[in-house]
């Protein structure tokens, strides 16, 4: 497995991982999913101990817990004695809803950085940009095992010839979905968490607008020149080479990159927006591999150049 990534599974083509357990191009339930995605484990708080000097009887740490996978012992973070955890069933129970109605299925899943983190994809959908470039759309549900963050749902897109995953906004600027809290309400705020299927459709719905219109406007040269200098300026001190090496290497997946040989992509917005998100999902410095890439272009820093890539497009080439 590549850095950072435990365990996978997935269906059909995985969108931006070359690895994992293959379970077939049909539909498959969360009981398969799960033993496939080896997430069949659970996690346990226990009690914390710690030593006040050095050969003296360790004393009990009276308001917070160690999170444990009794499946190997192993420790993935230490949180709150209250804390309530989420175990990976419950998870794919929620998901598992939309299955049963029709709605979506399951793609890939799996776990990140020891278990630390674990994620399920869900296909809901598919669009096309221009004639024969499919866009996929996909349900991300994103949980922490290390106390580290809520579980989080949102839409995601996946460009079929490249395999780019990009994190759809629900709110202006933010593409954080809909975060449910490790409280002792958390299974009530489970079942308003299905509301994700609506709002997912109506901001992809607005994806579609956008890709399409992209699709549909050229770029000059210096159209091009100024999108990259805007994503990638040079440093106001130091040296500039990184930057320079950056956005030479943006220009390339701009003129070369995957599906860039589609019909009336080339030298579009939607040439330079896929650009971006191939940088963003390969190429980008990131540490921990393609694990630690695939959490920035969701949720970090890779989604924060997506983020400013599409405020760019919109004004230069769409609100112009």
């Amino acid at each position: 497995m590549a850095a950072a990534v435990e365990t996978m599974m997935y269906v059909g083509d995985v969108p931006w991982h070359g690895e994992g357990v293959y379970v077939g191009d049909q539909d498959v339930h969360s009981k398969q999913a799960l033993e496939a995605s080896g997430l069949e484990w659970e996690v346990e708080k226990r009690i914390m101990y710690a030593h006040t000097e050095p050969g003296e009887e360790a004393i009990q740490i009276p308001d917070q817990r160690a999170v444990v996978r009794p499946m190997d012992n192993s420790v993935l973070g230490v949180v709150g004695k209250n804390y309530n955890l989420l175990q990976n069933t419950e998870a794919f129970e929620f998901m598992d809803s939309l299955v049963d109605e029709g709605l979506m299925r399951y793609h890939t899943a799996g776990s990140l950085r020891g278990g630390k983190k674990i994620w399920v994809l869900g296909k809901i959908g598919q669009f096309e940009a221009l004639p024969g470039d499919l866009v996929d759309k996909y349900i991300l549900l994103y949980n922490s095992h290390d106390g580290s963050g809520a579980l989080r749902c949102l839409p995601t897109t996946v460009r079929v010839v490249c395999a780019n995953t990009v994190a759809v906004a629900l709110n202006k600027g933010r593409g954080q979905g809909i975060s449910v809290r490790h409280t002792r309400n958390m299974r009530n705020r489970m079942e308003e968490a299905r509301n994700i299927f609506g709002l997912a459709n109506q901001q992809l719905d607005n994806v579609v607008d956008f890709s399409k219109a992209l699709a549909q406007k050229q770029m000059t040269n210096d159209q091009w020149d100024t999108f990259a200098n805007t994503l990638i300026p040079d440093p106001k001190e130091g040296n500039k080479k990184r930057a320079e090496n950056a956005r030479e290497k943006l220009q390339n997946l701009y003129l070369m990159g995957r599906g860039q040989e589609l019909p009336g992509v080339r030298f579009t917005g939607w040439a330079a927006y896929n650009a971006v998100t191939e940088y963003v999902n390969y190429y980008r410095s990131s540490k921990g591999g393609q694990g630690n890439r695939f959490e920035s272009a969701l949720f970090g820093s890779g989604s924060n150049l997506v983020r400013k890539a599409e405020t760019t497009l919109n004004d230069m080439l769409l609100a112009a």
